[in-house]
């Protein structure tokens, strides 16, 4: 079972932005310490939009430029998207959509910042940070496991 948490911790630490996988223990407490304050900084209103979407809600800038993110539709991506679809250079591209990222998740301004969200926006129901997620599949990978030998 250590096997499997240590993976588990080591793979959720990977999706939020580790890039040293073969972290020791000291090493993934410092980094679930930082996503945790990094979580924390996050603007509620950024949280809440993400919630407050549909599945219709998002969209892709950058797609012309092979540079594309995903996030919620709003006065931002309106302006960036019309420009892109105009023509504009990628220098003007960047231009536009300079500090949007950290505007929108950190500052809380949803409508000219970007705020970034996947396409199954639908299937949330809670926001959790890295440590609850891995609680909760540590506990339920325990459940099940233990409902195991039932099953042959």
């Amino acid at each position: 079972m250590k096997r499997i948490v240590s993976f588990i911790v080591v793979f959720t630490l990977v999706m939020g932005g580790m890039t040293h996988v073969q972290a020791q223990s000291k090493a993934v407490e410092k980094a679930e310490k930082k996503l945790e304050r990094e979580a924390k900084k996050e603007a509620r209103e950024a949280k809440d939009a993400i919630m407050a979407a549909a599945d219709t809600d998002s969209v892709v800038t950058g797609f012309t430029t092979g540079d594309s993110v995903r996030g919620l539709k709003n006065r931002f991506s309106d302006r960036y998207l019309k420009a892109e679809y105009s023509g504009a250079s990628p220098d003007e591209l960047s231009s536009i959509s300079a500090g949007t990222t950290k505007r929108g998740a950190l500052f809380g301004d949803t409508e000219n910042g970007f705020i970034l969200a996947g396409m199954s926006l639908t299937h949330l129901t809670k926001i959790q940070s890295a440590k609850e997620i891995v609680e909760e599949l540590v506990s339920e990978t325990e459940r099940r496991l233990a409902a195991a030998p039932g099953l042959i």
